[in-house]
């Protein structure tokens, strides 16, 4: 077992048929096309009864998809081991942070892939970090997986713990993005709309949203507002949805409510147009992506986000790691070349 600190329980992603260099860490790195990079390490989280204390989600999750996801296991369609891998805020220790950062830069990838964005995925085999520790918190926050957490979970509860694949990476090299909304009114939408124009104060709308203030899109035009301030620590999200989505539109539990479609903020407010001109009396929601501080806070907190309230950057290929847990040692992968890993 990976050393970490408190009761955080990690196991080596990949444990070898041999029992040779078992204590390695895998590393995944993505590049995109603008030069943005992250890197995270992949491991193995033990889930059980009391891992809640350590592995704390920020956002309610969906029942729905927990129900079906449990069922796929349940009846066997997929195996817990196999789903990708669920994506975790840590402190990661600095010394262990320059370790990763060297190995990289002076070893090749042990498999290489570049997806239809562009954007290129790595994996690295390193030697064992040999320091006390690997994270500086006990505690590991969800950042994407927060229903494959829940089914896991669910899982414990009958066996007593079972493992997920998990990729680590340090918070502040997070990169975060929103999630939107797109709202069915099920009548013309008019007269919501002119409710939320008396309700805030209008500002000049931008496409990016600036903090502290929503974009509401209805009949083809949008419109920005001001978040009234206060004194609590509450993100845009959770504002938005205590003032617009309960307040006006009724949706007190969005995590059952039919009635809501949530749009991955990375795509941008053109989709959230899009989205809505697809449905009859529909009204999009835009609003800033919450920082990773007030992320942390929450779930330490354990209060809990509205579900889909955030989006992160960090998304291995579907089925990458299943290929890597096939893999042979790093001392042979010299047999692969770099440009035939390439699709």
């Amino acid at each position: 077992m990976l050393n970490a600190a408190g009761s955080v329980r990690l196991l080596p992603f990949r444990e070898s048929s041999r029992g040779e260099r078992s204590d390695a860490i895998l590393i995944y790195r993505q590049t995109g096309p603008n030069g943005f990079r992250q890197t995270a390490m992949l491991n193995r989280v033990v889930v059980d009864r009391n891992s809640g204390e350590c592995i704390m989600p920020h956002e309610n999750t969906l029942s729905r998809k927990v129900d079906t996801l449990h069922g796929e296991i349940m009846q066997s369609m997929v195996a817990l081991t196999s789903i990708d891998p669920v994506f975790l805020l840590g402190r990661i220790n600095r010394e262990l942070r320059q370790h990763i950062t060297w190995h990289c830069l002076i070893r090749k990838p042990m498999l290489r892939r570049v997806d239809a964005y562009h954007i290129i995925h790595e994996v690295f085999e390193i030697p064992a970090f040999l320091g006390e520790k690997l994270l500086d918190d006990s505690q590991l926050v969800i950042a994407d997986g927060h229903h494959r957490v829940a089914v896991a979970s669910r899982l414990a509860e009958a066996q007593g713990s079972v493992t997920l694949p998990a990729m680590i990476i340090h918070c502040e090299d997070a990169e975060v993005a929103s999630y939107n909304r797109v709202i069915q009114t099920g009548s013309d939408p008019s007269a919501i709309l002119e409710r939320i124009g008396r309700a805030f104060v209008r500002e000049p709308f931008s496409p990016v949203m600036p903090s502290n203030s929503f974009a509401v899109y209805g009949n083809g035009t949008w419109a920005q507002y001001r978040i009234p301030h206060d004194e609590t620590d509450l993100t845009e999200v959770e504002r938005v949805q205590e003032l617009i989505v309960a307040a006006i539109f009724g949706i007190h539990r969005p995590e059952t409510d039919t009635r809501i479609l949530f749009v991955e903020g990375r795509l941008g407010t053109s989709e959230v147009e899009k989205v809505s001109r697809t449905l009859t009396n529909a009204i999009g929601i835009a609003t800033a992506a919450p920082c990773v501080r007030k992320i942390f806070n929450a779930a330490k907190s354990r209060r809990l986000f509205p579900p889909h309230s955030t989006w992160f950057a960090m998304k291995p290929l579907p089925g990458i790691t299943r290929q890597i847990a096939c893999r042979e040692s790093v001392h042979v992968r010299t047999r692969y070349s770099l440009k035939a890993s390439i699709v």
